[in-house]
């Protein structure tokens, strides 16, 4: 016993002996397992009192657990749960999903994904609505929504697009997947079918270094 520490359990107050290497860990300040369990269920360390989403009622929860589980500290127990949420269709594409009543007044939580989310517009109207309304010298169309590092404007249609691509094959120019749309006026937020040409990367460097807008060794991705 000379070589083992005395200490005493945290839960029982009884004496109990450990190794130096491992005595002040701090999972032997119990000594046993039922103690540690004992304990931690009837002390409020580490855990976090909130309100149950479904029946209303003050319930406590362990803070580790927020970020194991979807819904962990939402709801008192399992059956709480499982009544917290009901299934409806998408209002995109009508599959029926899992939703959280508590989530319903947001208006994302009306779509199964983030694609459905992001499409629950028709994309010409949105295309539409990004541009400018005041009239540019150059007859540019002004690309008034998301746009890039390099100002070139975004549209999203079922996944992110250059809005000016966009632009002419909406205007019936199809733009092979392979080649560029590139701009007449050099003005990257301008989504003037007329404006537009389809070349490869080398024509649009080309073209760039003949108006004097980059250096040879610069290239280009529209």
């Amino acid at each position: 016993m000379s070589n083992l520490v005395t200490l005493i359990c945290i839960n029982c107050k009884k004496e109990y002996h450990k190794p130096p290497s491992i005595a002040y860990r701090s999972k032997t300040n119990y000594c046993s397992k039922e103690c540690m369990k004992i304990y931690l269920q009837n002390n409020s360390y580490g855990k976090i009192e909130t309100i149950c989403k479904t029946c209303r009622k003050k319930f406590k929860f362990n803070r580790s657990e927020l970020n194991k589980t979807k819904g962990a500290g939402s709801f008192c127990s399992k059956e709480c749960q499982a009544s917290g949420h009901v299934f409806i269709p998408c209002k995109k594409c009508g599959k029926k999903f899992k939703a959280y009543k508590s989530d319903l007044k947001r208006s994302n939580k009306r779509f199964c994904s983030i694609s459905c989310f992001n499409s629950r517009k028709n994309p010409i109207e949105i295309f539409f609505k990004n541009i400018s309304k005041d009239n540019h010298p150059d007859g540019c169309w002004i690309w008034e929504g998301r746009k890039d590092k390099d100002g070139y404007g975004i549209l999203w249609n079922k996944k992110a697009i250059k809005a000016h691509r966009y632009s002419m094959e909406l205007h019936g120019n199809k733009v092979p997947h392979d080649m560029l749309a590139c701009h007449h006026c050099d003005n990257p937020p301008c989504v003037n079918p007329e404006h537009l040409f389809i070349g490869t990367n080398l024509d649009n460097v080309q073209d760039s270094i003949k108006k004097g807008r980059r250096s040879k060794n610069k290239s280009v991705q529209n």
